[in-house]
């Protein structure tokens, strides 16, 4: 999966608080490390590993603190990008569609449909025009069916098929289509309660839907 946008809008706290707990979750899966170990192990130079400890990465395990991830004015690998080349995989979970789908902001078509784009290419295919380009006025296949879809995307049971569900979600509050709304609402719950096994976060998304 693909991240949409780098938070164009004022996140939520309560989101932004997960997507940190998520990735701090991920990486200590991966790394089987402690926040005490993985400070020492990240520590910026060896001068910062002889100074007393900041607990960042409490705060990070807290979601108090957002990772740097952008660029650095000297040219050197931000946090994130370091973690995840030692333990690859971990970064997406900062910047997964899902988190934006699932904010009370707002979201614009346009943001819709690059959620739709960012979809594996079998589950794209069912909503975006093969012939679409990026000026294209027209770019969507058909029409919603959000049970059948949905019941569909249930089957997959991983986070692209969850993350497809929420963008049907948001393209109904969108086009104020309340009865597909009220359905596309209904299945995502259903979603959550199938990925609760896989990933941690997911009790914490029942609150948010």
């Amino acid at each position: 999966m693909n991240p949409i946008a780098i938070y164009p809008y004022k996140e939520d706290p309560e989101i932004r608080k997960m997507r940190v707990q998520a990735w701090f979750r991920a990486v200590s899966l991966a790394s089987k490390l402690t926040p005490r170990e993985l400070e020492k192990q990240f520590g910026e130079s060896e001068s910062d590993r002889k100074v007393k400890r900041s607990c960042v990465w409490d705060k990070y395990r807290r979601g108090e603190v957002v990772p740097r991830s952008g660029p650095r004015p000297d040219g050197k690998p931000n946090l994130v990008d370091r973690v995840e080349a030692a333990y690859p995989g971990t970064a997406k979970w900062l910047a997964l569609p899902l988190w934006r789908l699932l904010d009370k902001a707002p979201m614009e078509m346009s943001e819709i449909r690059r959620s739709y784009e960012s979809l594996p290419r079998p589950m794209r295919a069912m909503f975006i025009h093969p012939d679409a380009t990026e000026s294209s006025v027209f770019w969507r296949r058909r029409k919603l069916d959000c049970k059948a879809d949905c019941d569909f995307f249930l089957r997959f049971e991983d986070l692209d098929g969850f993350t497809a569900v929420l963008t049907m979600l948001r393209e109904t509050e969108s086009t104020q289509n309340q009865n597909q709304n009220k359905i596309c609402r209904e299945k995502a719950r259903d979603y959550v309660g199938r990925l609760a096994g896989n990933y941690s976060i997911m009790e914490a998304l029942v609150r948010l839907l």
